[in-house]
């Protein structure tokens, strides 16, 4: 049986004191995320991404026409960024079931943190990942 095609969003926010990343914890094993999920066959990646980041997260993304993905682990993810960490409310997520915890949490900090294969390989690709991405990100519209 194939793998299903799993999308979501590497939303980054970097201020002068920090840089940080939108993640998620997953109710069962407490593991921190990108926010993604499976598919549907009538979606587009673009359409996933947007659904996933919805009920994962609660904000409501917009994913500008060119913007920049990245692979890991067959997963594709599009980069966005944002000047300043949107308020997050757990009480948005939809996704309950899965999801328990949505939180911007400072880069330096994930590396000590509980993370998937996905945001840890996204850490590792240098000392700030956000060095090779910065060019190619989007600054991104979101709807609360």
């Amino acid at each position: 049986m194939p793998k299903l095609k799993r999308c979501g969003i590497i939303y980054t926010c970097k201020t002068e004191q920090c840089s940080y990343l939108l993640v998620v914890r997953g109710r069962c094993g407490g593991i921190w995320s990108f926010p993604k999920g499976c598919k549907a066959p009538f979606e587009t990646d673009e359409e996933c991404a947007i659904r996933e980041t919805l009920e994962e997260t609660g904000l409501n993304v917009v994913i500008p026409k060119f913007t920049p993905s990245l692979c890991i682990s067959g997963n594709v993810y599009f980069l966005l960024q944002t000047s300043y960490r949107l308020p997050l409310d757990v009480d948005l997520i939809k996704d309950k079931i899965e999801i328990d915890e949505v939180q911007w949490i400072g880069i330096e900090q994930l590396k000590t943190m509980n993370c998937n294969k996905d945001l840890r390989r996204f850490l590792k690709k240098s000392s700030d990942p956000f060095t090779n991405l910065n060019d190619g990100m989007v600054n991104a519209n979101v709807e609360t």
